[in-house]
């Protein structure tokens, strides 16, 4: 991993690609909730078990990718400071 942040950014690329996945996934979450609503309206059960199913799978993804990402946030913070230099974003 490449720990050096390019002096535009106060964010290394893979941390931006964690906030990327993680704000996706969440987006993909809020779809499947909207589409389970469909499945309902329609009395699709094998829709309903399915989305129900995927819903699931990825509320626990959600929690792992925000857990995993505040650690390397906290991380980064850690390295910035054994550097000597401030954190690029407040506490």
């Amino acid at each position: 991993m490449n720990t050096q942040q390019n002096s535009a950014s106060p964010l290394s690329n893979l941390l931006y690609d964690f906030i990327s996945v993680l704000h996706n996934k969440a987006e993909g979450l809020q779809a499947c909730e909207k589409y389970l609503r469909d499945a309902e309206q329609q009395n699709s059960q094998s829709c309903i078990d399915m989305l129900n199913r995927v819903i699931e799978q990825d509320r626990q993804m959600v929690v792992e990718l925000r857990d995993h990402l505040a650690e390397m946030m906290q991380n980064s913070d850690q390295f910035e400071r054994s550097q000597g230099q401030e954190a690029s974003v407040p506490h």
